[in-house]
C-alpha cells in the first residue's frame, strides 16, 4: 500500500507530463491492492490473486506503452511484456492459481519493477551527464 502511496505522489509531481493519468493509475491500483492485502490477511486469497493478476496485467501494458514512449526499440519492453503475461496467466487459471501465486508473482513483479526504475535512472543519468558535457 505506501508503494502505491508513493507512486500517487510521484504521479502528481509530474502531472503535466503525458504519463500522469498511467502512473496514477498503477498507484490508485497498489493502493487498492494493499487495502484489500490488510482486510483479508487470512481470508479470501481468490479475491487478492484476482486483485493482482489485474494490476500486473495493466501495470505491465502501461510499462510497455511507456517503454516505446521512452525509446522506440522492440527490445525495450522485454520485462514488461513479460508482467503483462504473468497477469494473464494468473486471471486465466484463476481460481487454481490462489495456492501458490500471491508469494511468486509480488516477488517477480516487484523484481521487474525495481530493474526497470534503476535502468530507467540510469537512463536518464547518463543522458544528463552527457548533456553537461556539452
Amino acid at each position: 500500500m505506501s508503494a502505491g502511496i508513493i507512486r500517487i505522489v510521484h504521479a502528481f509531481q509530474y502531472w503535466r507530463k503525458r504519463s500522469f493519468w498511467s502512473k496514477l493509475l498503477i498507484g490508485i491500483l497498489y493502493v487498492i491492492a494493499g487495502i484489500l492485502l490488510l482486510s483479508n490477511i487470512f481470508g479470501d486469497a481468490l479475491s487478492l490473486t484476482l486483485a493482482l493478476g489485474i494490476l500486473f496485467f495493466v501495470e505491465g501494458i502501461f510499462e510497455v506503452i511507456t517503454a516505446f514512449q521512452v525509446r522506440p526499440d522492440p527490445g525495450c519492453c522485454s520485462a514488461a511484456l513479460w508482467l503483462s503475461f504473468w497477469g494473464l496467466l494468473i486471471m486465466s487459471e484463476w481460481p487454481f492459481s490462489a495456492a501458490w501465486v500471491l508469494g511468486v508473482f509480488a516477488g517477480i513483479n516487484f523484481l521487474l519493477t525495481g530493474i526497470w526504475m534503476i535502468m530507467l535512472s540510469l537512463s536518464i543519468r547518463s543522458l544528463s551527464n552527457q548533456r553537461t558535457r556539452i
